[in-house]
């Protein structure tokens, strides 16, 4: 991919750009943000105790900077085309075959390999 947004964070990337500037916590709940564009996403709660060292001023003011931010759907790992277009047709090639997996898993079916995925990897071919 000759112009690529690549995402190394497991809690996912920007969508603009696959920076993570780390995240803010509001009581239990965490967020991520890139503030080079002003957007987050939630990653869950209660996942990092940080929190608990925290007091509600640390909340309030982590939710007021929150608010000037745009909730977005973050990239997950991996190298991304910065065409719109084109990253949305590789997004949805991967929820594609995440589904086929999961429908596999849930009948009880082991898949040997899955190339769709050895191609976001690098071309390493992981068996499932």
């Amino acid at each position: 991919m000759s112009d690529a947004i690549t995402v190394t964070d497991y809690f996912g990337g920007c969508p603009h750009c696959g920076a993570n500037h780390g995240f803010l916590n509001v009581r239990a709940e965490h967020w991520i943000v890139c503030d080079a564009h002003k957007v987050k996403w939630c990653v869950g709660s209660n996942l990092f105790s940080s929190w608990k060292d925290e007091n509600e001023r640390i909340w309030r003011r982590n939710a007021e900077k929150l608010l000037g931010y745009s909730k977005v759907e973050p990239l997950p790992e991996g190298t991304w085309s910065s065409d719109a277009a084109a990253r949305e047709r590789q997004l949805e090639a991967r929820r594609s075959m995440l589904n086929e997996l999961l429908a596999a898993a849930a009948e009880g079916a082991a898949p040997a390999t899955c190339p769709a995925f050895a191609r976001d990897t690098g071309g390493e071919d992981i068996p499932f």
